[in-house]
């Protein structure tokens, strides 16, 4: 078994890795969310006059949900990159073993 310790890692890396999995999370939560506007609008017809003042907003999911999660994901990814080098130089890294 061989033993790896990471003391730092590569902070624009881990921004655009976690860029490109908040792209997938945005479109993933966008499609729930039609799908479950959908089936509430067909099998509630009574609240339909109440939820379709947003169904162009519902529809403008599948590209806001997955360009916000782009822009947070980048960010956070690299903020959370930025603590992970600085808390690796204080308790000696992460021991991965293979």
């Amino acid at each position: 078994m061989q033993e790896v310790t990471i003391k730092k890692v590569g902070v624009l890396q881990v921004a655009i890795f976690s860029a490109i999995i908040g792209i997938f999370v945005g479109l993933i939560a966008s499609l729930f969310l039609i799908i479950t506007y959908s089936v509430a609008s067909s099998m509630f017809p009574i609240i339909t006059p109440y939820i379709s003042n947003y169904s162009s907003w519902i529809y403008y999911s599948l590209i806001i949900f997955p360009l916000a999660d782009l822009v947070l994901g980048f960010v956070f990814g690299g903020i959370f990159a930025l603590i992970y080098n600085i808390s690796a130089k204080l308790f000696s890294g992460v021991k991965l073993y293979s």
